[in-house]
């Protein structure tokens, strides 16, 4: 009776210092984002993208929509709005939200463009003037002036400031991959072809440049995972005088390594870049390079590493926004059975300091989930796509979780 008496009383004890402390959460899970009309195997959260307070989704294994959600949602919610193609091409890949909400623009690597099958394109959507809301078409489609067939055109996307970035990873004379820069005519945006064409200046055939593409401000980030026998690289551009203009890149920013995948995905805020790298040596990797103060140059060296305990492909998506990067690992797998889950994201905050190497990040990982994946963040919200998990009884429909980061 004593030791009861006695474990009972530190219980308590325990108990009241924890309340007394009130320890702030590392995160917080606000809402379960679903499609309205989800079927079995649809993959939605395949394809994520943010900005103000606009969340986006696509589907992976059913294409066809982008859904519409408020970053401000709670609890379980379906769209607010649903964007497709007037012509009836699925929205496939890449997938980007600018303006501060008002503008969606999403690929369609599959698009048939004068007789040329998957050349792809694409989709501009303007928020119209009562808001996003029921179902929309485009307000504008893309294409390439030298568009061929297979280049898929849209694989990667990405916008900002009136600027609308684009991959075609088989694009080119030797197939070795391009991108594409749209910038917003002063009457708004309208069909038609690119402002500037962007290569690297070492290009080869399969090097696969285009496959990820980031812009910020006066800089774009396009990765190609493919190079040197999939060891990868990523190329930073920066705007010249005047604007942009058909180009070879500023600077190449590689990492020492042998079948890493290094360069798909690529992000970028500011002067610091991210670069993922799921075949990194120990389960995957992401790597942070920030522009030294005589601007980009070639460099093999990031200035910090990040990694998550445990086999997985950490770095299969990157997302980076003020002093905060969330990183992707669709393969690890966490508990047995039922109770099982597969894949989770790892949030890092920026210290005092500036980067540093870390491998402990805050893990999200949406209970029963299937392929959980970090896609998008936005101020100190992470959206996490998890496209194959099941719905019901829909198996592989697949869902969107939009966690909050509190100011730690």
């Amino acid at each position: 009776m004593k030791y009861q008496a006695w474990l009972l009383a530190l219980t308590l004890s325990i108990c009241g210092f924890a309340h007394a402390q009130g320890p702030t959460p590392l995160k917080r899970l606000d809402a379960e984002l679903l499609a309205s009309d989800g079927q079995p195997n649809d993959g939605f959260g395949a394809h994520v993208a943010v900005d103000g307070d606009i969340v986006a989704v696509g589907k992976g294994l059913n294409p066809g929509s982008v859904y519409l959600y408020s970053l401000l949602s709670k609890g379980t919610v379906t769209e607010i709005a649903k964007l497709s193609a007037s012509d009836g091409t699925p929205l496939f890949q890449g997938l980007a939200v600018g303006k501060n909400g008002h503008l969606v623009v999403a690929g369609a690597i599959s698009d048939t463009v004068k007789h040329h099958p998957n050349q792809g394109a694409v989709y501009v959507f303007v928020e119209p003037k009562e808001g996003w809301s029921g179902n929309i078409t485009e307000t504008a489609k893309l294409t390439a002036s030298d568009g061929a067939a297979n280049n898929q055109l849209g694989i990667s996307v990405s916008t900002t400031n009136g600027v609308i970035v684009a991959g075609a990873y088989l694009a080119g004379d030797k197939g070795q991959g391009e991108a594409y820069v749209y910038v917003e005519p002063q009457g708004g945006w309208v069909s038609g072809t690119e402002t500037a064409r962007l290569t690297a200046s070492n290009g080869q055939p399969g090097d696969a440049f285009g496959v990820s593409v980031a812009v910020f401000g006066p800089r774009i980030v396009v990765g190609a995972d493919g190079y040197e026998t999939e060891e990868g690289i990523a190329y930073v551009f920066q705007e010249p005088v005047g604007g942009w203009k058909t180009m070879t890149e500023t600077a190449q920013l590689t990492h020492p390594g042998t079948g890493e995948f290094f360069g798909y995905p690529v992000a970028v805020s500011g002067k610091t870049v991210l670069v993922g790298a799921s075949y990194a040596p120990h389960g995957g990797a992401a790597y942070i390079y920030v522009q030294p103060a005589d601007g980009w140059v070639n460099t093999d060296t990031p200035d910090a590493t990040l990694t998550e305990a445990g086999p997985g492909c950490f770095g299969d998506t990157v997302a980076i926004g003020s002093g905060m990067i969330a990183v992707g690992d669709p393969c690890v797998q966490w508990g047995r059975g039922k109770r099982s889950t597969t894949g989770d994201a790892a949030v890092y905050l920026e210290p005092s300091g500036g980067w540093q190497n870390s491998n402990d990040g805050i893990v999200l990982r949406p209970f029963r989930s299937r392929q959980s994946n970090v896609a998008a963040v936005a101020e100190n919200r992470v959206i996490v796509g998890a496209d194959m998990t099941d719905v019901g009884n829909n198996q592989g429909q697949g869902e969107t979780f939009i966690y909050t980061i509190p100011e730690q």
